[in-house]
């Protein structure tokens, strides 16, 4: 049964009026200049409003138009659009998300937030993807940092934070509804509508309905049946004051997870619940704080084990100027989570349930001088976990902008990455299995180790940005990366188990053995070549080097240096045609990962679509069209590879 939101949505569907439809302030690309698409404002920088042309780190927005000419269907595709982002599809509902390399399945070194909510895992130190499935249309931008943001954002943002914005109710007032269906994506619909309360209070509300044609395996060709998720969600904008905003937002999702080992069709199940609440309120001088409480509650059964998540985050921040030239900002954070784990035949966790709290606090001051042409940034983040105790995050930036046209910046940062609950605490048994004829049995075992310390970061880049005209636009970044007390699966001692059979238990232990440094270049541009085409593209050049340090018995994690690839390169064509048509095609190249064996690869996307009038849109995508299957990404849990095809998805959108 589909989720009570989406009743009460088309319910509410049934007898809204249509006079103020959703998107009205969109704006095609023909109707921005490059300098407009160059200046679109990130909070996500310094966590104030800043211009990404003139900030002092590696960031990239993703606007909703993007998003809307981009065809695709789930926040990880839309992630391709970065320059310099690992994305490789797993499965119909698994992504391999990273940046500056470390790409796999769960990606620890990424933090993600959805509209200042936190949903880093702490039980696997990474995201589960497939439950991030925010309506694409109420997304007003995805900001995203290459690099560290650990300063400001904490423990876990190593190599980089997505931010995930969502439109303000007031944004989108009136009625949607979506529908669409293709070869993988067996159909995506979902119902919108927002109003209003009053003068000031603006509300919406939605229910999404997916179902994805699960991918078999290349070791098993046969047909399996498909998955589905059910979501809803509301969001409430009112101004209380002239001087105060409050936002209350939340969303709840039940749905199940494919997986497939070899002939055996797994099923599990995800369900999950959130709800937010942030307070605005900018003082007489002039200043802003924010105060902003969430609790989120995940609950996924995975195999013949469950987890059970419970987080409470409390977030204070104060943004003020001092001297008329110091801009601070400075906050305090609590976050709590409560795991409690379900033991299955294979894996189990001891302490069955486990408490994480983290109390952790910032400062940052950005000095403008030199008339505004230099802007210093000093600033640290200072934590207290349960884990390792004490952490400190230190940044320090200097951008120097000589004129509106041009930009150089250099910075220098240090980042953590805490140790997972499952690293601490996880026990897996495999069954023993005979590896030479003639041998005992062995059965191969994973203990936690809750003495593992923080992985850490000091991270150098820089970068120049330059306008051209008033056309074409140049970013380059370089970085050199320098990592230290990375994790390594250590030999522990091996024992011997009699009953029911004998057979040789041989455990590994996670430790802090690895130690490496990479360094890379991002280029990217955006070229206007008429008033309604525009061609962006990008260039991305990874090196890594890890080696395991002196007495590590580790002989598989320095491999990881070839978990992403080496080389990427994309470029994408927006083109507006006469009569409301559009044309968007998009060329993917990512080189090979040599740790899984996977050739390199190039995809083709296209989009063509049809806006009849502002109110209805109809778009048809065929993505991979180049390559047919091809490997994108290994699953962490060794399952069975499964290739990419070739998929066409056809979209109505009806805004009344």
């Amino acid at each position: 049964m589909k989720p009570l939101w989406l009743a009460l949505t088309a319910a509410t569907l049934l007898v809204a009026s249509g006079d103020n439809p959703q998107d009205s302030t969109a704006k095609d690309l023909s109707s921005m200049s490059i300098e407009q698409l160059m200046d679109v404002s990130a909070t996500s920088i310094l966590k104030t409003p800043d211009k990404p042309s003139q900030a002092s780190a590696a960031v990239y927005v993703i606007t909703a138009e993007d998003i809307r000419r981009s065809g695709m269907t789930s926040i990880p595709e839309l992630l391709r659009l970065v320059p310099g982002m690992d994305v490789g599809r797993v499965n119909a509902t698994t992504w391999s998300i990273s940046s500056r390399g470390f790409g796999n399945e769960s990606s620890d070194k990424m933090l993600v937030l959805i509209d200042g909510r936190r949903v880093y895992d702490p039980l696997i130190a990474g995201v589960f993807w497939d439950a991030q499935d925010v309506p694409l249309y109420d997304i007003a931008q995805i900001e995203v940092i290459r690099g560290t943001g650990s300063s400001l954002w904490g423990a876990d943002a190593v190599n980089g934070v997505i931010n995930i914005i969502t439109k303000s109710a007031r944004d989108t007032q009136g009625a949607l509804l979506e529908t669409g269906g293709g070869n993988l994506d067996g159909n995506i619909s979902s119902a919108q509508y927002g109003g209003k309360i009053g003068k000031n209070t603006y509300y919406r509300i939605f229910g999404k309905y997916d179902v994805q044609n699960l991918l078999a395996p290349d070791a098993s060709p046969s047909q399996v049946a498909p998955i589905a998720t059910e979501r809803g969600g509301f969001r409430v904008d009112s101004d209380l004051t002239d001087r105060d905003l409050l936002t209350v937002s939340g969303d709840s999702y039940s749905g199940t997870i494919g997986a497939i080992v070899v002939e055996n069709q797994l099923t599990n199940q995800r369900r999950g619940t959130d709800l937010l609440a942030r307070w605005t309120h900018r003082l007489l001088d002039g200043s802003e704080t924010t105060l902003q409480v969430y609790w989120d509650n995940t609950d996924r059964t995975m195999y013949d084990s469950a987890d059970l998540r419970n987080t409470v985050d409390v977030d204070f921040e104060h943004q003020f100027t001092v001297a008329q030239r110091h801009n601070i900002i400075w906050g305090v954070r609590g976050d709590y989570s409560y795991e409690q784990g379900t033991s299955g035949t294979i894996a189990s966790f001891s302490p069955a349930r486990l408490g994480f709290k983290v109390f952790d606090g910032f400062a940052q001051d950005e000095i403008p001088f030199a008339d505004n042409r230099f802007h210093l940034v000093a600033g640290s983040k200072f934590e207290h976990n349960d884990y390792t105790g004490f952490e400190w995050q230190p940044n320090l930036r200097l951008a120097f902008t000589p004129d509106d046209s041009q930009t150089a910046w250099l910075a220098v940062s240090r980042g953590v990455v805490d140790p997972s609950a499952e690293d601490r605490s996880i026990d897996v048994n495999l069954s023993p299995v005979v590896l030479q004829p003639g041998t005992p049995p062995v059965a191969i075992a994973y203990r936690g180790n809750p003495g593992l310390t923080s992985q850490a970061l000091l991270a150098y880049e820089g970068g120049y940005r330059k306008l051209v005209g008033k056309r074409l636009s140049l970013d380059l970044v370089g970085f050199y990366d320098v990592y230290s007390h990375l994790l390594t699966a250590e030999l522990g001692a091996p024992s011997i188990v009699y009953t029911p059979e004998f057979y040789i238990v041989e455990p590994f232990v996670p430790g802090n053995k690895m130690a490496g440094a990479s360094h890379g270049l991002e280029l990217s541009a955006s070229w206007k070549v008429l008033e309604r085409w525009k061609l962006t593209g990008s260039y991305s050049w990874l090196d890594m080097q890890l080696h395991v340090l002196p007495g590590s018995t580790d002989i598989g994690s320095v491999s990881e240096d070839g978990e992403s690839p080496r080389h990427q390169f994309q470029i994408h064509s927006f083109l507006d045609l006469p009569h409301r048509f559009e044309l968007d095609t998009a060329l993917y190249f990512s080189s090979s990962l040599l740790t899984w064996h996977i050739a390199p690869y190039t995809r083709l996307d296209i989009r063509a679509g049809w806006r009849w009038n502002e109110h209805f849109e109809f778009s048809l995508v065929g993505q991979n069209l180049s390559s047919g299957q091809h490997l994108e990404a290994i699953a962490e849990s060794e399952l069975p590879a499964t290739s990419i095809p070739r998929s066409i998805f056809g979209r109505i959108t009806w805004r009344f």
